[in-house]
């Protein structure tokens, strides 16, 4: 009888969180949907891969990062081979983010009939030029997507074995919130190209499990963003845990003084970022900056040491997941077009919070290592980098 309080009292509190989120974000869970997390690029890259080889009527990919490496050829010819045998396929680009893209690959899929834009080239729109679509989405013939941190380069190859494969969580979607998924890409696609008049094939994805999701697309030209409002609201409503891994840590100080507070008043905070190994040397200098603060008042902070760790994931309790292109920082909460999706599902919060201590087990307490207390260096950089604080 006790036990069935118990469970009654957590399914009370989860619908009344989901409740608080939706009116929150204005925008209400689906249920149906089924989530598969998918670990490093030996096993991210051929799933989408052969999401992409079973299209028999559209493609729209979306990607904050497309550069080099095999994965970069094996894509191209993936989509243009689709393209030559009748599927629509749009591919957009953001126009800073694929600097390092070969031409090769562009030519490739645009003889092959992918239409293909880059958005907000700054021939176009420089004064918007620093506001990017840092967003990775894929959805194919409207059924299954794609969302998570993965770009399509090199770094990204591989199983996280070594200090040149990034450790990285992607994750496959079906069910209806792949239409959430799929509006992120029209939403980017609009600036650059008209929108389809005609009805879109195959967009009535199929109820697959039972996971309710939540699809936020956070614009880079909101006062106030959907990434901020989902990361207050899921913040304030911890009753007993946060458990966070951000590539990026720049918080803006109502969230940092949030988490504070959280941890003051006994909810187990966990922050893991970057060791040694970043491609952002400027944002992980700047972050040192709040290792003290966070520290004294409870979260714990930690330095993944195997090699740069990429994943962007956020765990509320036992029953609360966002993961999508999202980062801890300012460029995601006030600058950037990103895409995030909450959870509401206790098994996959237990599948991630097993694959979060997994990677504990490769991370230092920032105690233990050299940037525990600023250096005099740092000190100055952090002086040097606060006017630049909103574009980190």
């Amino acid at each position: 009888m006790y036990q069935d309080f118990q469970d009654m009292e957590q399914t009370s509190k989860q619908a009344s969180r989901k409740a608080y989120l939706e009116q929150l974000l204005g925008t209400p869970f689906t249920a149906g949907n089924e989530v598969r997390a998918l670990h490093n690029g030996d096993a991210i890259f051929p799933v989408m891969l052969d999401a992409i080889h079973a299209s028999r009527h559209s493609i729209e990919f979306l990607t904050y990062i497309y550069w080099t490496g095999d994965v970069a050829q094996e894509f191209a010819r993936a989509l243009a081979e689709r393209a030559r045998n009748g599927v629509k396929v749009k591919v957009l680009l953001d126009a800073y983010g694929c600097l390092e893209m070969k031409e090769k690959w562009i030519e490739v899929m645009k003889e092959a009939g992918v239409k293909v834009h880059f958005f907000r080239p700054a021939r176009k729109v420089l004064y918007r030029y620093d506001k990017r679509t840092h967003r990775k989405v894929m959805v194919c013939d409207g059924k299954v997507a794609f969302t998570g941190g993965v770009g399509i380069a090199k770094e990204w190859e591989g199983d996280a074995r070594n200090a040149s494969e990034w450790r990285e969580i992607h994750y496959r979607i079906e069910g209806p919130a792949v239409n959430g998924l799929r509006g992120a890409f029209w939403d980017n696609w609009a600036e650059c190209d008209a929108l389809p008049t005609d009805p879109i094939e195959a967009t009535h994805p199929h109820e697959s499990k039972n996971t309710a999701l939540l699809v936020l697309r956070s614009g880079s030209d909101s006062r106030v963003s959907e990434v901020y409002k989902a990361l207050h609201g899921l913040i304030s409503q911890a009753e007993h845990s946060i458990d966070i891994i951000t590539p990026y840590f720049v918080p803006c100080d109502d969230l940092l003084a949030l988490l504070c507070k959280k941890a003051r008043h006994g909810v187990q905070v966990r922050i893991l970022l970057p060791g040694k190994y970043t491609d952002q040397r400027f944002e992980r200098i700047e972050s040192t900056r709040y290792y003290s603060k966070l520290t004294k008042c409870g979260v714990e902070v930690y330095l993944y040491q195997k090699t740069m760790i990429h994943t962007k994931l956020f765990l509320c309790d036992d029953d609360m997941v966002m993961f999508g292109s999202l980062n801890f920082n300012h460029r995601s909460v006030h600058q950037d077009e990103e895409i995030g999706v909450i959870a509401n599902d206790p098994a996959l919060n237990s599948q991630l919070m097993k694959s979060f201590e997994a990677d504990l087990s490769d991370a230092l307490p920032v105690g233990e290592t050299e940037w525990a207390e600023p250096s005099l260096w740092q000190r100055v950089m952090h002086v040097l980098l606060k006017p630049l604080r909103k574009q980190l």
